[in-house]
């Protein structure tokens, strides 16, 4: 018998880690699109003068919003972006949508990922996502990969106590679902634009079938997804948007942004 020295075993070890080879996926930098959820015409045209002022390497604007307003998305703005509509019709094909509001969007951002109309790398947002100066497309991709921007850690989310609200439950099934499949915590609802890697989602929503009709995070499960996946192509940073919360009593804040490139429009 030769025992092993702890000489031998490092060697070991550093040589099963040599052979672990990272899973390649190519770094998209090249993003010209936002995508947008929104059922209320003069709030996104609102936000899109920002958007048109402040992020110049935007080009063109996919609204996701209900049949009976599309028409005036469509008409009702006047600016630079190119304006693209996705109706619901569109998106569901027949499906029956939703009713509680944290498992309505996650349920709609996971059916459009599938439409030709999405660019492969783009910029998911809301309609009360406004930047507050100009904005390089650098602050969510450059060469050495993708930047997502968490507030808080969700196995420690507490929320609303005594009184939690559809988002605070959504994101209590988040923590339960990323723990149950061993991937990080790190929270990303950060309401502020954040960029997305479209066949990374949908390789996601692949690998979960029913993903979409779980009332889950969109933001923090494909984050945490592609941190556990990818990290050689992804970083995370501390948030940078104001107004999250919107009053500073709503939980403790843990993360305080150490500069402000978005808003929260409340």
């Amino acid at each position: 018998y030769h025992p092993v020295t702890w000489h031998e075993a490092t060697e070991k070890l550093a040589a099963a880690l040599e052979s672990l080879a990272p899973r390649e996926r190519p770094i998209k930098t090249d993003v010209r699109q936002m995508v947008v959820l929104s059922a209320r015409v003069k709030n996104m045209h609102d936000t899109m003068k920002y958007i048109d002022a402040f992020m110049p390497f935007i080009e063109e604007v996919v609204i996701c919003c209900p049949d009976d307003v599309a028409k005036d998305m469509r008409e009702g703005y006047h600016g630079r972006l190119d304006v693209k509509i996705l109706t619901d019709d569109d998106v569901l094909a027949g499906r029956a949508l939703p009713e509680d509001h944290a498992t309505r969007n996650p349920f709609l951002r996971c059916l459009a990922m599938r439409n030709d109309v999405i660019d492969d790398v783009f910029i998911m947002s809301d309609d009360d996502y406004r930047p507050l100066e100009t904005i390089d497309k650098s602050v969510f991709v450059d060469d050495c990969g993708y930047k997502g921007y968490y507030f808080y850690f969700i196995d420690e989310w507490l929320g609303s106590c005594g009184e939690y609200t559809s988002f605070d439950v959504a994101e209590r099934k988040t923590a339960d679902f990323l723990r149950q499949h061993g991937l990080p915590l790190r929270q990303y609802a950060s309401h502020m634009p954040q960029i997305i890697d479209k066949d990374v989602y949908i390789e996601m929503i692949d690998k979960f079938p029913g993903i979409e009709t779980m009332g889950l995070g969109e933001w923090d499960v494909y984050f945490n997804y592609l941190q556990a996946m990818y990290p050689q192509i992804f970083e995370a940073r501390e948030t940078v948007s104001m107004c999250w919360p919107g009053a500073g009593t709503d939980w403790r804040v843990t993360i305080k942004p150490k500069k402000y490139l978005f808003e929260n429009f409340y």
